[in-house]
């Protein structure tokens, strides 16, 4: 990581990957994507089903809910 200061400002710092940073990101997220399909491929497609229609539940009542705030 490195900081970069932002022309125009007199303290405010941009945060930059590295090359170095960015192929660790690049491994990371490569890894943990294989991680998740091979854990998804676990479940049954019933399953599946009912993750998904849970998931669809719960991400409307938190819709509705933080329209509330």
């Amino acid at each position: 990581m490195e900081l970069e200061l932002i022309p125009g400002t007199r303290n405010k710092k941009r945060i930059l990957l590295t090359d170095a940073g960015r192929e660790l990101e690049k491994n990371t997220t490569d890894r943990l994507r294989g991680a998740e399909i091979r854990a998804y491929g676990k479940l049954s497609v019933e399953e599946l089903n009912s993750y998904l229609e849970m998931t669809r539940k719960l991400t409307a009542a938190l819709r509705e809910e933080t329209e509330k705030l």
